[in-house]
């Protein structure tokens, strides 16, 4: 083990109503056999105030990091080149708010490389009250969520809540990779069944890929199709084999 140490502050209120958390730790460095396990710096703060409502807070999170390299019986499992996470949470009203952004420099997982990685989601107008019902009811039942059922669910919604995946970003060798969805719902929903709910609700989905990787892809089903092709017409002549080839590729076309 070779590590420089932690460092910390802890501030809380005399009330509890408010939390300060501020964590720093030094590069640190496990090697045991052939696994290896780096981390550089990282940076990690909290802000929390108690709200009103039980459960509820208005935080934000930080978390930094330059790097980190773990690599298990010699074979490299995962790296990451300056990751960022922020989160935060907050109440206005009635109405309840979740943010978080991630993102990365690089991302290698095995033997496979995304440059660079983001991740923008937000969860909007929560009904505040419903959400903190919710959550008790959760925690009274041992972290079970088996008694939850649509009618605890509903009422979460009846602000005009909006479940958004801002972005995903993947960086791949063949090029940059985006996707946004977003589900939202209007505002005092009229009906809890499920089918009033999925009716009334708005969904949104784009994507974007590579056209290099779609040919990637197409080019692997091609050459997939023709060992199998050649495969099945072992034995026929030449003009047979090709025109059984074409056929195959064809049917796959017409798919």
């Amino acid at each position: 083990i070779d590590w420089g140490g932690v460092f910390g502050e802890y501030d809380m209120a005399s009330s509890g109503d408010k939390l300060k958390l501020h964590v720093q730790t030094e590069p640190l460095a496990l090697t045991y056999g052939e696994n290896e396990h780096h981390f550089s710096k990282m940076l990690m703060a909290l802000n929390a105030d108690k709200t009103p409502m039980p459960f509820l807070t208005n935080s934000v999170f930080r978390f930094r990091m330059a790097g980190a390299r773990l690599i298990d019986e010699g074979e490299p499992l995962f790296a990451i080149q300056q990751g960022e996470l922020d989160a935060n949470s907050k109440l206005t009203n009635d109405s309840y708010a979740m943010h978080l952004l991630a993102s990365a420099e690089a991302l290698e997982i095995s033997e496979s490389r995304y440059a660079p990685v983001g991740l923008k989601f937000s969860l909007d107008n929560l009904h505040a009250e419903s959400m903190s019902e919710l959550i008790g009811l959760y925690l009274s039942k041992g972290g079970s969520n088996s008694s939850l059922g649509l009618e605890h669910l509903f009422p979460l919604i009846s602000n005009g809540t909006r479940l958004s995946l801002d972005y995903l970003t993947l960086g791949l060798p063949q090029g940059v990779a985006q996707l946004q969805a977003s589900l939202a719902w209007p505002a005092k929903p009229t009906s809890a069944s499920i089918v009033d709910i999925v009716s009334a609700m708005h969904s949104l989905l784009k994507f974007s890929v590579p056209k290099a990787l779609v040919q990637h892809f197409i080019d692997e089903e091609v050459d997939a199709m023709t060992a199998d092709a050649l495969e099945t017409t072992k034995g026929f002549d030449a003009k047979e084999r090709k025109k059984k080839h074409e056929d195959q590729i064809q049917a796959w076309v017409d798919q």
